[in-house]
């Protein structure tokens, strides 16, 4: 994937109190293509920032007031649910991973097409019905690292869905995105990043944020010449 949890110029995310920098997140400063060693600049300069930010805020409205720490505890409480729902089960974590990476390698590589992609979100869904009665050994709670897994396949099948849902809408091809069945870049429909919004009952909503065109317009890719 390429972008992250949508930020400001700071590191602030919507969720108020809630600051990411570096990979994970997406300041919009380098679009679709993603430049080598982008990463290291990138949390030295927005790291700094968002740090500043962070504190900024905390002096401002004091460390309780932030929706992000009530959003915290709200996580707690659902790990320690995920613990107890994931005691019995006849799926294997591993079985559910390791056929999720086939369905996006195959579908959602970097030549993808509407046949391929739908293949893909159907599969994902399967997975995720799967998901729910996945089982791990381990009920303990220090050092679970079966329980550490299990949630991070769940945040993988989170990131599986919303790159194939955005692809099957993306009808274009632009940077690493490059759709066999529209293989032109489409500027006047999706000269914009893709936003997933996470929903109540499951499935991602998306919305499109334009790009603001400063200094340098996007010009054609060619080779060669």
């Amino acid at each position: 994937m390429m972008g992250g949890v949508h930020t400001d110029i700071n590191g602030a995310t919507p969720v108020e109190g809630l600051y990411a920098a570096g990979e994970v997140a997406c300041v919009s400063i380098n679009g679709a293509n993603r430049l080598g060693s982008n990463s290291l600049p990138e949390i030295l300069v927005f790291g700094a920032r968002a740090g500043q930010a962070a504190a900024e805020f905390v002096g401002s409205h004091g460390i309780g007031s932030s929706a992000a720490l009530a959003q915290g505890r709200d996580e707690e409480r659902r790990l320690e649910r995920e613990l107890a729902r994931h005691t019995e089960g006849r799926e294997r974590i591993a079985d559910i991973r390791t056929e999720m990476q086939e369905a996006l390698e195959s579908g959602a590589g970097i030549y993808r097409d509407a046949s391929s992609l739908a293949k893909a979100a159907d599969k994902l869904r399967e997975l995720r019905e799967r998901f729910a009665s996945a089982s791990i050994d381990d009920h303990s709670r220090t050092f679970n690292t079966e329980l550490l897994a299990t949630l991070e396949l769940s945040f993988m099948l989170d990131v599986s869905e919303s790159i194939v849902a955005c692809a099957l809408r993306r009808e274009e091809s632009r940077g690493a995105h490059q759709r066999t069945d529209f293989p032109a870049r489409d500027d006047r429909r999706f000269l914009a990043h893709s936003l997933i919004h996470r929903e109540p009952d499951g499935p991602g909503r998306i919305d499109y944020l334009p790009v603001t065109i400063t200094r340098w317009p996007p010009g054609e890719r060619v080779y060669g010449r």
